[in-house]
């Protein structure tokens, strides 16, 4: 399995792990973190599942099993891969802080609209990775 596969199937693993802690944190005493509503909890948690669990894992294997190149680099250019993997991540931390500042707090919107942006950029790093590796067969 390559490097690249690995650190987006762990950093997925680690994903999947936040959100149930922050699905966890639900159930904490009325009186704690009473600045932190729960709305902005669950939404940090579904975003960790899907973005951070399921895009993650989606990608990770995508580039260890999609077909190779007939040329060489077999999987393409792993930079592709390495941007869309910071910026993935980096887009959902700034989505985790972001999201309880704002909606606890009546934080400014920027990370969010920063957080969306890095993780759109991502995705079209990862499909200008993949996306040459997707062909007919046969033809």
């Amino acid at each position: 399995m390559p490097p690249l596969s690995r650190w987006f199937i762990k950093a997925g693993f680690v994903s999947l792990g936040l959100a149930l802690v922050f699905e966890l944190l639900q159930l904490r005493p009325a009186d704690t973190l009473t600045q932190l509503p729960d709305v902005a909890i669950h939404l940090a948690a579904i975003h960790l599942l899907t973005v951070g669990w399921l895009l993650q894992v989606i990608i990770g294997v995508a580039f260890w099993m999609f077909p190779r190149h007939p040329t060489s680099p077999p999987r393409g250019d792993a930079r592709y891969g390495w941007w869309a993997f910071g910026l993935l991540n980096a887009g959902l931390l700034l989505r985790l802080v972001g999201e309880p500042w704002r909606l606890g707090f009546s934080g400014p919107a920027w990370p969010l609209v920063a957080a969306g942006l890095f993780q759109l950029s991502g995705v079209a790093s990862a499909l200008t990775l993949l996306w040459p590796r997707i062909r007919a067969t046969g033809s």
